[in-house]
């Protein structure tokens, strides 16, 4: 959804013939609103730069995990990330969390080719038959044929992982504003905006000074805007929220415009934009999970007083920020665990009928068998022990180089 292309630039001033395609909300924590009326090619290209201070990547890597717990597409309908070495398995063997926290056993390491005589007999162990292929190959081209006696693939349950949420306040708070002020240009266009917005707000965004600290911040002790209604926009009449959706409320309250930002449905922000207005109080929803534009109009009313952000504002609020922040990421994992726990019983039954199908039929206790493998495979894996089974060689033979 991208807007016409008029207007100036909201942070330098030049036209806009076109403007630079800019997303309300970071594509890569699933924003699918984007606008060309906010800000020209130039300024949008500083913020990806050192000396914009590459804000945009600091607000993905701050959120990283919960764009892969959550299992977030990108805006760009780039994959969900997946995190890197989370942890060790028994036997040593180094993990990844793929989308929805999946964890993955890194590659196996090949094996000292150069030591290996030709048609030497050897046991094999990768983390499926593709590993086990991509191994193989790398035999075939160094020269190598071994002699592949069996190959087994072994799974483990995986050990308690630790999360750990890291925040570059200063550039996380302008990557805030800047979705704050686009997003006003979403919804009240692009001069009204330059009209309304401080000046300073703007320079603090785009090079650093004035502290960003005076106008944006963690917002955990500030009334939020009660909302009165909550609808699909036009554009996305089939838009539902998810519980995790990022929202802009944009409202006066007594002498100061203000936007109240909210991303994933718990980590909040406020953003002083300028004097008042006397606006009307506007309000945007995306729902990130839905892997297509979602957009809901949130119809609201202004809270009574608020508190201007500070220099040190987290600092005099750091422990109910932080508190606030834990209960949002446990409202995160609290939703994968629910999902994941579904997601792996449905493996489970898949991988128990996928066997039955294959049992010889002329075989009268293959299923009784086959049953009971299964539901020793689940037990031994639930009491956190490995289990190994042999992979079916006749496997390897296909699309192996040799």
């Amino acid at each position: 959804m991208v807007s016409e292309n008029h207007g100036k630039c909201i942070f330098c001033t030049a036209d806009l013939s076109p403007g630079s395609e800019e997303h309300v909300f970071l594509s890569a924590i699933g924003g699918r609103l984007a606008t060309r009326r906010a800000t020209c090619k130039a300024c949008n290209n500083h913020f990806a730069t050192t000396a914009g201070g590459k804000i945009d990547d600091c607000l993905a890597e701050s959120f990283v995990q919960l764009r892969c717990g959550l299992m977030i597409w990108s805006g760009r309908d780039q994959a969900p990330p997946t995190l890197q070495r989370m942890g060790t398995l028994p036997g040593g063997i180094e993990f990844d969390c793929a989308p929805g926290f999946v964890p993955i056993p890194r590659r196996g390491q090949p094996p000292d080719f150069s030591s290996m005589a030709p048609g030497a007999p050897q046991q094999l162990v990768a983390r499926d038959v593709a590993d086990a292929k991509r191994i193989l190959n790398i035999a075939a081209k160094r020269g190598v044929d071994p002699k592949i006696l069996s190959a087994q693939r072994v799974a483990t349950k995986v050990p308690p992982i630790e999360f750990r949420l890291e925040f570059n306040g200063n550039k996380l708070w302008r990557a805030v504003a800047k979705s704050a002020v686009v997003g006003c240009c979403v919804l009240y266009g692009n001069e009204v905006t330059r009209v309304h917005a401080d000046s300073a707000l703007l320079d603090a965004i785009k090079n650093g000074t004035p502290d960003i600290a005076n106008f944006a911040g963690w917002d955990f002790v500030n009334p939020w805007p009660a909302t009165l209604a909550q609808k699909p926009h036009e554009k996305t009449p089939d838009a539902v929220p998810s519980g995790f959706e990022h929202s802009l409320l944009v409202t006066d309250v007594g002498a100061d415009w203000v936007a109240f930002v909210e991303l994933f449905g718990a980590f909040r922000f406020s953003v002083r934009l300028g004097g008042r207005t006397n606006l009307p109080p506007r309000g945007v929803a995306l729902n990130p999970r839905a892997n297509r534009p979602a957009r809901l109009e949130v119809t609201i009313s202004a809270p009574q007083n608020y508190q201007r952000r500070k220099t040190d504002s987290h600092q005099s609020e750091f422990t109910i920020t932080s508190s606030a922040m834990g209960h949002a990421f446990q409202k995160v994992l609290s939703t994968w665990h629910n999902e994941s726990t579904r997601r792996y019983a449905e493996s489970m039954a898949s991988k128990l009928a996928e066997r039955i199908e294959q049992a010889n039929p002329h075989d009268p206790d293959a299923q009784s068998k086959i049953v009971a493998q299964w539901a020793a495979e689940v037990a031994a894996l639930e009491a956190g022990d490995t289990w190994a089974e042999q992979m079916d060689l006749t496997l390897l033979d296909d699309e192996v180089t040799r």
